[in-house]
Parts: structure tokens; C-alpha cells; sequence
């Protein structure tokens, strides 16, 4: 009797050893509220892109998303997870079928748009992913859209659909993210335009004139951005320009036959390193650049690396070199990776106390309609812009539910990792097969 009477109390105690334990546990998650995330693809933590924008926002921000009834699950969970990161958000979900009246008063014409009010401006916009509802947040937070110019008139890449190697996809994810985006004349317009946040020159085939790199110097005088993307070629007044910058380019080529991209002939390189600077926080990815040159701080300037190479490239002089034939490393006159293809150099402040920044990268094709999609390329590309304008935000785009999914993925691969894959997958493995098919048929034909 006393042994039963012991067994059952000790069961008592026990489930209320854990009970107690479940209460305990149940009260932390309450007060601490922890998340854990353990999609494949991150797809219910916001990048740190998005964090960056909701820590701008100060006040209340209204948003109302107009959504289609079977898609009310999807932007909801969206909708949850910009309102757990910010108290600041007061969101509100409506049918738009159910309520058209209201989508008119608001200015919605689609599903998937949201009427955002912050401080008396009111905005309407897209946000059927996360980056377009980080973007619209930050459109509808700052005071006035940024105006990015792209300069013209010399065979410079412009943001429109045309052709493959135009900027395309690169101005579209810019008006995506809230820039105004113009072309700029500059011999005729003889100076930047006073509401310009940063001016483009991507990739001339024409040298500019004098008078034009003088207006680019009163630009970034006042305190204005500049983003240079230059390929080998020969643009002596151009080259002149960005050295008096401190930034110095080369008649030379990049080539790295190790870790090529598949196909090609080493002038499209892989760019793995990243200096520590706020333009690539949180960023790790390479990107792919297409024929690209040397872009290298003058000796003893304030000029700073950006980006480099593998260390198994390196620099080939004479640009022409890749041209005639592939190119191999002469060592009286190449030079051995890394090899630096991306610099900034920050100007003295100006009357309104602001230096100018100028980029300048060694190859206009990683931004291209051709070379943007590959792996770390339109994030590139989207940062340097970010830095050079001031926006406050840095940080990876979306991923996970932002990635456009297709029937067949690009994958980027190296010259040595396709030979390995050829020799491993297509020869190796069917060779030890066959060998072994054999033995096996003459051993049993021996048995006979």
C-alpha cells in the first residue's frame, strides 16, 4: 500500500515538475517573444535592407493594402512581419472586390498596391514583395524622391529596354526603389542640374571635352555624387579627370583563367572582395564583371580600394592584348592579382559642409541587361547608388520570397569546377562502371 502511495505521488510531482517547467517556458516566450526562423531561404526574417528603412520611420505611418481575396493570406504574412519590427506601422488590409469605392478614393487601381500616409504625405505603390514594401516605406518617409542622372551624348549606356547590354533591369529596379531617373546633355546643359542626388557616366566610347569634366568638378565641389563606370578604352580627358581625383587608370585588362565564368575567355572575372565599408555591410557575395580594367588609388592619396579580384588573376597590360588572342600572364610586364577594379575618393566640403563622393568602377557591364542577373550584381550596383546618395540604408535586397523563381535557375560556375564536374560526372564515373562491368563479365565467363 505504501509502495503504490509513493509510486503515484512521485507521478504528482513529476507532472507538476513539468507543468511548472511549461509555465516557465510559456512566460518567457511571452515576455521575450523569440523568433526562429527555419525556411531555406530566410523567407520570414526581413533582410537587413528592410530593417534599415523601419528604423527611419519615427511616427505613425497608416498603410493600407489593397489586396485580391485569395492572396490575403500572402500579404498578410508580409504585413506581419514589416508590423512586429516596427510599433510605428498601423496596417489595415482591405478587398479590394469588396471594396472598390474605397480603392478609388485612395488612388489604388491594382491588387497589390497600398495607400501609405506619413506625416501628411501620402503615397501610392506596390508591395506585393519585400523589397517593394521597404522601398515604399522609404519613399513615403523621406521628404522628395532623388533624381539620378545619367549623362549622354557619348555612347554611355542609357536605363531603357533597347538591347541587351543597356541598363534595362538596372533603371527599372531603380524606379522601383523611388528614384526619377533623366538623362543629362551635359555639353548642352554646361552644368548638373540642381536637384541631381548623383550622376552617372556609364561606360563612354567618346571621351568627354574639357567643359564637361569642368561641370562634373563644380558638382562634386557643392557636394555632389558621381559614379564612373569605365571600360578599357582609350579616354585620355576622362582618364586625366578621374586622376586628378586620385584614382588612377591604366591602359590595361583584367584576366583570371582560374575562376573564369564558364565559356568565357577570362576577361569575365570574378570580384570576391570586399573592403569594410558601409556601402557593403552584411555583404559577401561576388559579383561578375565583363571586360574590366584596373581601378587603383593614386600612391599616398586618401582614395580607397573598393573591390578586388581573385588573387589568381591579374592585370595585363595593353587593354588590345584581350582582344587578338587569349591572353597569357607575361611577368615583365603583368602584374599578379588581387587587382583592385573598384575605388571612391571623398572631395573637401564644400560651402554647404558636404564632400563630394566620387565611384569609380573598371567595367560598365556587371550593371547591364546582359550581366545584372548573376549572383551578386544588382545588389551591387544598388548600394554604391545608396552610398553615393545618402540614403541612410544599406544592407542585402530581398531574398526568399522576392526571388523571381523560373523553370531553370542560372548557375555560375568556374572554369577548373567545370573541368572537374566534366572529368568527375561525365568520364570518371561511367569509366569505373564499365571497368567494373568488365571484370564482373570475365569472372563469371572464367566460373563457366
Amino acid at each position: 500500500m505504501r509502495r503504490a502511495l509513493g509510486s503515484w505521488l512521485a507521478f504528482a510531482l513529476s507532472a507538476l515538475a513539468v507543468l511548472a517547467v511549461a509555465v516557465a517556458i510559456q512566460s518567457w516566450a511571452e515576455v521575450v517573444s523569440p523568433r526562429f526562423d527555419l525556411t531555406l531561404k530566410q523567407e520570414l526574417t526581413l533582410t537587413p535592407f528592410a530593417r534599415e528603412i523601419l528604423k527611419q520611420v519615427k511616427g505613425p505611418l497608416q498603410i493600407e493594402i489593397f489586396h485580391r481575396r485569395d492572396d490575403r493570406t500572402d500579404t498578410g504574412d508580409l504585413a506581419t512581419l514589416f508590423a512586429d519590427a516596427c510599433p510605428n506601422l498601423e496596417i489595415s488590409l482591405v478587398d479590394l472586390d469588396h471594396q472598390p469605392q474605397r480603392a478609388r478614393d485612395a488612388g489604388v487601381t491594382r491588387y497589390g498596391e497600398a495607400l501609405l500616409q506619413y506625416e501628411g504625405r501620402r503615397l501610392v505603390a506596390p508591395i506585393a514583395t519585400e523589397t517593394f514594401f521597404a522601398t515604399a516605406i522609404l519613399r513615403v518617409v523621406s521628404e522628395q524622391d532623388r533624381v539620378l542622372y545619367f549623362i549622354s551624348g557619348h555612347g554611355e549606356r542609357s536605363p531603357t529596354y533597347s538591347r541587351a547590354e543597356q541598363f534595362g533591369e538596372a533603371g527599372q529596379a531603380l524606379r522601383n526603389e523611388g528614384f526619377v531617373l533623366r538623362t543629362l546633355p551635359l555639353l548642352q546643359a554646361r552644368a548638373v542640374p540642381a536637384d541631381a542626388a548623383a550622376v552617372i557616366l556609364a561606360g563612354p566610347e567618346v571621351d568627354p571635352v574639357e567643359a564637361e569634366l569642368d561641370a562634373l568638378d563644380d558638382y562634386l565641389e557643392a557636394g555632389g555624387a558621381v559614379l564612373a563606370l569605365v571600360d578599357p578604352a582609350a579616354l585620355p580627358h576622362l582618364e586625366r579627370w578621374i586622376g586628378s581625383h586620385d584614382i588612377l587608370l591604366g591602359d590595361d585588362v583584367v584576366i583570371d583563367r582560374v575562376n573564369r565564368i564558364y565559356g568565357s575567355d577570362g576577361t569575365n572575372v570574378l570580384v570576391p572582395q570586399w573592403r569594410d565599408h558601409p556601402m557593403f555591410k552584411d555583404h559577401n557575395t561576388p559579383a561578375v564583371f565583363g571586360r574590366a580594367r584596373g581601378v587603383e588609388p593614386a600612391p599616398g592619396s586618401r582614395a580607397e580600394i573598393l573591390a578586388r579580384t581573385a588573387p589568381e588573376s591579374f592585370l595585363a597590360q595593353g587593354a588590345a592584348r584581350s582582344r587578338d588572342a587569349e591572353v597569357v600572364l607575361d611577368p615583365l610586364t603583368d602584374r599578379s592579382g588581387p587587382i583592385s577594379v573598384m575605388a571612391l575618393a571623398l572631395g573637401e566640403a564644400g560651402a554647404n559642409h558636404t564632400a563630394g563622393r566620387l565611384v569609380v568602377v573598371g567595367d560598365v557591364d556587371f550593371a547591364s541587361d546582359n550581366y545584372i542577373s548573376l549572383v551578386g550584381n544588382r545588389d551591387l550596383f544598388l548600394r554604391t547608388i545608396d552610398w553615393l546618395v545618402k540614403r541612410g540604408v544599406s544592407g542585402s535586397r530581398g531574398r526568399g520570397r522576392d526571388v523571381d523563381q523560373r523553370p531553370i535557375s542560372p548557375v555560375q560556375v568556374s572554369e577548373r569546377l567545370s573541368n572537374v564536374t566534366l572529368w568527375g560526372g561525365a568520364i570518371a564515373w561511367p569509366a569505373v562502371f564499365l571497368v567494373v562491368g568488365i571484370l564482373v563479365t570475365l569472372q563469371r565467363r572464367r566460373r563457366r
